[in-house]
């Protein structure tokens, strides 16, 4: 007899064992959400029976065990330039419906309503349900791209709110969010708040250590004392990545001693090389797998986005103790206070930005009082322990 309860996840995308998916290029949707399968590993860790139904990109595998986690993934059809997965609804349908039944599943979790993977929430009956969003497609969340976002507002009113509306619990990863869902009309008792923390083993990183990655960083970059102001993320619209260009091309006219960083991938990317071949100061690393190096390397983090569900950057940003300028979009200000736990800024704002860094640059005493409450907030409230306790307890309430 089974302790935990049996979780059926629905995700648009979830992580792979194999190494031959391929993983790194812009026209490829997100292999893996890694904030959702950390959620899952947790849960199982607790006793919890947790199964994934996911959509199947290219060459992955139609079923794994992802570190004990079955993974069940539906051929799907994809968009290529946005990476959006459109699946095959009547397969989806029918490996719910037997997961249900064979492994007696307690309750479903869909994640994200702007993803076709969630649909069947509206068909399933006689289960509990309940959805993790990010917020809103159209109206509260922003693809960067006029046309999309138009349908991505259309989409919101005639199936993300009957999405929302057959699910007994909306959960959103800050309070930030809810006056923007309570006007969108889901009722303020359906929803709760659970987010996700981060992995404390790669991004918990003492002084000595952190001092000694940073040079060594450094070193290899071609970085001696400059200030580093570093953008980890999706090169992709909705970052804000042109905002930044802006930005950094007027600061790099004002100070002599600033350098900046790009790290990631996506459809921006050609133009982000080519600022920076062009702009002096600016280096583009392209995808990196030190991201806990590269920000013990770094002085001040960037986030410029227009849009943002609870960026795990910032989290990663906060733990190593970095000090951050995001725009005040999403859960954002969950994390980052004013003034207190970082800078906040109004998004599509250049002037903003630049006024940002510079206090940053000047103050090295501002930075290191805002680096030290970041971290201190994330690590009280970002915890996996309580997290997953906050899970735990909405799957308890969905089950009475």
């Amino acid at each position: 007899m089974r302790s935990g309860i049996s979780i059926c996840m629905v995700s648009p995308s979830f992580p792979s064992n194999f190494e031959g998916v391929v993983l790194r290029k812009p026209h490829v949707f997100m292999y893996g959400r890694t904030d959702i399968s950390t959620v899952c590993e947790h849960l199982r860790k607790r006793g919890h029976e947790v199964r994934v139904i996911t959509n199947r990109a290219y060459n992955m595998p139609s079923y794994e065990e992802y570190r004990g986690i079955p993974v069940y993934r539906i051929t799907s059809l994809w968009i290529p330039k946005i990476r959006y997965p459109i699946p095959n609804f009547p397969r989806l349908i029918r490996v719910l419906n037997k997961i249900i039944k064979q492994y007696d599943v307690d309750l479903i979790h869909f994640w994200n309503i702007e993803y076709l993977s969630s649909i069947p929430a509206m068909f399933i009956k006689g289960i509990p349900k309940a959805i993790s969003i990010v917020g809103i497609p159209g109206i509260c969340w922003f693809y960067g791209n006029f046309l999309i976002d138009q349908i991505g507002r259309v989409y919101s009113v005639m199936i993300g709110k009957r999405i929302t509306a057959s699910v007994s619990k909306v959960i959103v990863f800050g309070k930030s969010i809810i006056p923007h869902l309570v006007r969108f009309g889901i009722p303020r008792e359906r929803i709760r708040v659970a987010a996700y923390g981060v992995d404390e083993q790669k991004f918990i990183i003492n002084d000595n250590k952190r001092e000694s990655i940073r040079m060594e960083v450094r070193d290899k970059l071609g970085i001696s004392d400059d200030v580093v102001v570093l953008f980890v993320g999706r090169l992709s619209p909705v970052k804000g990545i042109t905002y930044l260009l802006k930005a950094a091309k007027r600061l790099i006219k004002i100070y002599n001693n600033i350098i900046f960083l790009f790290a990631g991938d996506g459809e921006l990317r050609k133009l982000v090389a080519d600022f920076c071949k062009k702009v002096p100061r600016t280096i583009f690393l392209g995808y990196r797998g030190d991201i806990p190096e590269l920000m013990c390397a770094a002085d001040i983090l960037i986030l410029p986005s227009l849009s943002e569900g609870l960026p795990l950057t910032l989290l990663e940003a906060g733990t190593i103790g970095l000090p951050v300028v995001a725009t005040k979009v999403g859960c954002v200000p969950d994390i980052i206070i004013n003034g207190k736990t970082g800078i906040l800024i109004p998004a599509k704002s250049v002037n903003s930005l630049v006024l940002a860094i510079s206090k940053l640059i000047e103050d090295m005493e501002f930075r290191d009082y805002l680096s030290k409450n970041l971290r201190s907030h994330v690590l009280k409230n970002y915890n996996w322990s309580a997290i997953i306790k906050q899970y735990e307890s909405i799957y308890q309430e969905l089950l009475k």
